[in-house]
């Protein structure tokens, strides 16, 4: 009887999961790493699984993993972050490219994928601080406290909110916060949330590093555009 019911969980599981888009492959994970569905099902993330359009990517603390993405893109996720791929389509004849993600707390390295030369527009991330609009670069990213700290190493950012905007990337200051009811700040010294040390990928992550041109998981990433804006409302 209880191999049926584990057999049974596990059938429902695997439709519910299916029945979204998927997005890519985890590449590895360290610590305790999960999937969680819209309808918090739960499941264990490890190296080679498949994540999809809807599904939270959970990293408890101290734990970390890369995503790569069909288009090419990366992403390492730092401990204590949720990530979630929102809407997602790459070289579907019936949908534009898109991919429209969240960070709903913590923080990520991400270096775009092939979505974002093809269709800028189509490529956002939301957080509960603001909106990224991605234009072919690297970024990193981390929230604390309701603060969002952001570091662009190709291509340029834009920050604004109510209060004003300021640009940041390649030929000038390259770092930037956010908090709502200030103006963004950019500033030429790396904050401590933006330390290489926080964003350490797990072993076993595949190394993006690179210049303008880099090939990030087969993906052409070429230098580029960002568009910050809060979304108001959604600060913690």
């Amino acid at each position: 009887m209880q191999k049926i019911l584990l057999f049974l969980i596990v059938i429902v599981q695997s439709t519910i999961f299916a029945a979204n888009t998927p997005v890519g492959v985890i590449i590895t994970t360290e610590g305790t790493v999960k999937g969680v569905a819209s309808d918090n099902v739960e499941r264990e993330l490890k190296r080679g699984d498949l994540f999809y359009a809807s599904e939270t990517v959970v990293c408890e603390d101290g734990s970390k993993a890369q995503l790569k993405f069909s288009d090419g893109g990366l992403v390492n996720l730092i401990p204590s972050t949720e990530f979630r791929v929102d809407s997602y389509s790459f070289k579907n004849p019936n949908k534009a490219d898109h991919s429209l993600m969240s960070l709903v707390k913590g923080g990520f390295r991400l270096i775009s994928g092939s979505i974002a030369t093809t269709n800028p527009l189509g490529v956002s991330i939301q957080t509960p601080v603001a909106t990224i609009g991605l234009r072919g670069t690297i970024l990193e990213v981390n929230i604390v406290k309701g603060q969002m700290y952001c570091s662009c190493l190709q291509g340029t950012v834009e920050v604004s909110n109510s209060q004003g905007s300021v640009l940041i990337g390649e030929g000038m200051d390259r770092f930037a916060s956010i908090l709502k009811n200030r103006k963004p700040a950019a500033q030429s010294t790396q904050p401590s949330p933006l330390s290489r040390a926080n964003f350490k990928p797990p072993e076993g992550a595949k190394n993006f590093e690179g210049r303008s041109g880099t090939r990030a998981g087969g993906a052409l990433v070429p230098p580029g555009h960002m568009q910050i804006t809060p979304k108001e409302g959604h600060c913690p």
